[in-house]
C-alpha cells in the first residue's frame, strides 16, 4: 500500500490484500482487493472517506463505500458508514448485488476504553440457473478494555452475526463469539509477559459456507 498526503487536511491512498480466509458472506474462499480511497478532515472533531474497491479472484466485481467519523468530544467517537456494489462469481458469472450500512461509538476515559458497531448487508444473489434469493445479515461488535492496575488489564469481547436467508431456515447462519481474558505485563519486570483467555465461539455456517473446500 502507499498514502500521499496531499494536504493537512486531506489523504489519497492505494492498498492491495490478497486474503485466503473465508468470508462471511459464503460467496469465496480465496479473494484479493484493490482499494482506492481518500480521507478528509472536515473540522477537528469530523472527518469522512470515500474507497472504491476492485475485488477479484474467485469473486470479481467493484464495490463503493462512504463515511464520517465524528468525536464531539475527547471521550467520545461516533461512526456511520455506507456501501454497495456488484460481485461476479468467477465460475459460475452469477451476480450479486450488495447494500450495506453500519453504525459504530466509542468511549475512552482513564483507564476504560468501550467500543460498540452494528453492521447491515443485504444480497440480492443470482444463481447459476438464473433464479435470484436475497440474504440480509446483521452483525454486532462489542469490545471492552480495563486498565486495572499499572500491570494487568481486563479485556474482553462479545461478537453476534444473524443471517437469514429468502430459501428458508436451512439456508440461514450466524455466529456467537465471547472472549474473556486478562493480561499480565510487569512495570517493575518488563520481560515477562501473560496472557489469560477464555472464548466460546458458537458457529451455524450457512449452507454455502459448509460446502466449499
Amino acid at each position: 500500500g502507499s498514502t500521499w498526503q496531499r494536504s493537512e487536511h486531506s489523504k489519497l491512498y492505494l492498498n492491495y490484500a490478497l486474503d485466503s480466509e473465508r468470508g462471511e458472506d459464503g460467496l469465496s474462499a480465496r479473494r484479493g482487493g484493490l482499494t482506492l480511497g481518500s480521507r478528509a478532515r472536515m473540522t477537528d472533531h469530523a472527518s469522512v472517506f470515500a474507497e472504491t474497491q476492485y475485488q477479484h479472484v474467485s469473486s470479481v466485481g467493484i464495490t463503493r463505500s462512504m463515511g464520517v467519523d465524528y468525536a464531539p468530544t475527547e471521550r467520545w467517537n461516533i461512526g456511520v458508514n455506507w456501501e454497495d456494489g456488484t460481485l461476479r462469481d468467477a465460475r459460475t458469472n452469477a451476480e450479486t448485488e450488495r447494500r450495506g450500512a453500519g453504525l459504530r461509538g466509542g468511549y475512552r476515559f482513564d483507564q476504560l476504553a468501550l467500543s460498540s458497531g452494528v453492521e447491515y448487508v443485504f444480497n440480492d444473489t443470482e444463481a447459476p440457473d438464473g433464479s435470484k434469493s436475497d440474504r440480509s445479515t446483521w452483525l454486532f461488535r462489542n469490545n471492552l478494555q480495563y486498565q486495572m492496575n499499572a500491570d494487568g488489564r481486563l479485556l474482553a469481547k462479545l461478537n453476534h452475526a444473524i443471517s437469514d436467508s429468502s430459501q428458508g431456515d436451512f439456508f440461514d447462519g450466524g455466529f456467537t463469539e465471547a472472549v474473556l481474558g486478562y493480561a499480565f505485563r510487569p512495570v517493575l519486570h518488563d520481560r515477562f509477559n501473560a496472557l489469560v483467555k477464555y472464548t466460546y465461539f458458537y458457529n451455524v455456517p450457512t449452507s454455502d459456507q459448509a460446502g466449499q473446500d
